[in-house]
């Protein structure tokens, strides 16, 4: 589990997002987290030598591409931009965002 803040030319917001690694064959799924309970299972999500990429659909139109890199163990920062924005968001909007890793609750 990873939380931060994604930062917009709009403003700036909490985000949560679940990344699980599969050790067979070093694939990775994850989803964002919305505070509801719900989730959007993270698209085309891929893993190189520069860190995780991924898609997830807007629901205005267009997709948001996301690439996140290791800033030390437990930190991420990336970048997010709109990827073929509808008209209404021209420019398209991008931000950055800050992940933290938060600890198991090792009580359960």
């Amino acid at each position: 589990m990873w939380t931060g803040v994604r930062t917009m030319p709009m403003g700036a917001g909490e985000i949560r997002f679940q990344f699980n690694a599969n050790a067979t064959d070093g694939t990775y799924s994850g989803a964002m987290l919305f505070p509801n309970g719900g989730h959007a299972p993270h698209q085309k999500l891929t893993q190189t030598a520069d860190g995780l990429t991924w898609e997830s659909p807007n629901s205005g139109g267009g997709t948001w591409v996301y690439h996140v890199r290791l800033a030390a163990p437990d930190s991420m920062i990336g970048t997010l931009i709109l990827r073929d924005a509808p008209p209404n968001l021209q420019p398209a909007p991008k931000g950055t965002l800050a992940l933290t890793r938060v600890a198991p609750d090792k009580s359960k």
